[in-house]
């Protein structure tokens, strides 16, 4: 199984036990598998891409690793 497949991404929850669920990644590809997998998706858009970001899904894009903790906090109390 490969990705956008999101068996491999729910194997790794799983694994990790219960708490909240949410995907980072930087591709179209990673789009697909978090919206397949059914979890927040959160889109690095300095990553690689085919498309353009508008047409990727998404919860949350952003362009620094450094706005990710305030990003994941925003996403979490939106929940």
């Amino acid at each position: 199984m490969h990705k956008p497949d999101p068996a491999p991404l729910h194997a790794a929850f799983d694994a990790l036990g219960d708490g909240v669920r949410l995907y980072v990644g930087d591709s179209d590809v990673d789009a697909e598998t978090g919206q397949r997998a059914g979890v927040p998706f959160m889109l690095f858009t300095q990553g690689y891409r085919k498309s353009a970001v508008e047409d990727l899904h998404y919860a949350v894009a952003f362009d620094d690793f450094a706005e990710l903790p305030r990003l994941v906090q925003e996403l979490l109390v939106a929940a």
